[in-house]
């Protein structure tokens, strides 16, 4: 009501901007998912009103976080519309999230960014906030700077948002239920193939393997996703977890940089080698040697001679059809054609991979060379099989 009077005793400012206070109700309700604040009509009063019903709802009635939902937008349309003209105007908001739920803290951060957006005056809101939903919402604005606090940290370094941020952000208000409680860690990995993998496993899986698969874009990209993402659950979580894999080729090894994330690494040369594992062949009805009767075969027809691939294919026989360690990337699309599926690769591995979790499969303390346990490799077997050795 204050507000109200003195918004529309302002000649000046209604003037300019054409500004009342019904406005400013429209940019309140638009925040409320089951009720609305509405002006009485012959006097300045206000009601709530149940968007279901249109019934009168008492203030008492309502949600402690629709209640304090409105109070939080009330102060900041109050801010904005006080801020001075020529200064720098600062809005200080110490865990706006209390009392609101996770749908509700995403949406106050858009509202908060809408207002500061949309405000001619120069103003900057500084948010302390243990909240994911809050983190996640912001995460990909150009206006938003962020700094991770530690717990011994005193001094603040606010930094723009990178393109690692961007990416990795949102993961963690996505949703904020569950990772409130860190049950389904980020899951970097290399690249988008493997991204498609292990999010294949997930949903093939039902439920039983608990990971947030993130692509890094590619090796190179991956030590400083794993910085980005160490730096913002030691601040998040007080148990924080989170995973990197790694394919093992060129000798690779979990790097000494990481602090929190535990890395993993491929029993085989790369991704693309659990395609010729025991169980992907068994899942498609072949056999090892069925598919070395079609390389054999491929190799003889002299129509495959110029394929750009037969060098590679050639020395893949030479070197005796090391099938876990060799470099099958090029090779990879003449091998599924081998296998005779219609299936891309990705969503063929991550069925496996999720049928063998579903029905709780688990390797022993020795699994078969070419078992997909021994591609996957022991440290990676225990984490997503739970009845691992």
């Amino acid at each position: 009501m204050i507000f109200l009077r003195e918004l529309e005793a302002d000649k000046k400012l209604r003037a300019e901007k054409d500004y009342n206070f019904d406005q400013y109700l429209r940019q309140i309700n638009q925040l409320l998912d089951n009720i609305k604040i509405c002006r009485n009509s012959k006097e300045q009063a206000f009601s709530i009103y149940s968007k279901e019903v249109g019934e009168i709802v008492s203030p008492d009635k309502i949600s402690s976080g629709e209640s304090e939902l409105i109070a939080l937008a009330i102060e900041c349309l109050v801010f904005e519309k006080r801020a001075e003209e020529g200064k720098e105007n600062i809005l200080l908001l110490d865990e706006p999230d209390v009392h609101l739920h996770p749908d509700l803290q995403a949406r106050f951060s858009e509202f908060l960014l809408a207002t500061v957006e949309a405000s001619s005056k120069s103003i900057k809101v500084i948010v302390a906030t243990h909240s994911t939903a809050i983190v996640g919402a912001m995460g990909s604005n150009d206006l938003v700077s962020i700094e991770f606090m530690s717990s011994k940290q005193v001094a603040v370094d606010f930094k723009k948002i990178s393109e690692v941020y961007r990416k990795i952000l949102p993961i963690f208000g996505v949703h904020p239920l569950s990772n409130v409680f860190n049950k389904t860690p980020i899951f970097l990995v290399e690249g988008d193939d493997e991204e498609r993998i292990w999010q294949q496993a997930i949903r093939t899986s039902e439920g039983r393997l608990r990971l947030y698969p993130c692509s890094a874009d590619g090796i190179d990209n991956l030590p400083r996703y794993e910085r980005a993402v160490e730096e913002i659950i030691k601040s998040v979580y007080d148990e924080a977890q989170a995973f990197s894999l790694r394919d093992s080729d060129d000798g690779r090894s979990i790097p000494t940089h990481l602090k929190i994330i535990e890395g993993f690494i491929l029993g085989c040369r790369t991704s693309e080698n659990l395609l010729l594992s025991n169980e992907v062949l068994e899942y498609l009805g072949k056999t090892w040697e069925d598919v070395k009767t079609k390389i054999e075969a491929w190799l003889a027809d002299a129509e495959n001679h110029n394929h750009k691939n037969f060098k590679v294919m050639q020395q893949f026989k030479s070197e005796g059809f090391p099938r876990k360690t060799f470099s099958l990337k090029e090779l990879r699309n003449i091998l599924i054609y081998f296998l005779e599926t219609n299936k891309g690769w990705e969503t063929l591995l991550g069925q496996v991979i999720g049928t063998l979790i579903k029905n709780e499969k688990a390797p022993g303390s020795n699994p078969d060379e070419n078992s997909i346990f021994s591609y996957l490799g022991d440290k990676l077997n225990k984490k997503i099989f739970p009845n691992s050795v």
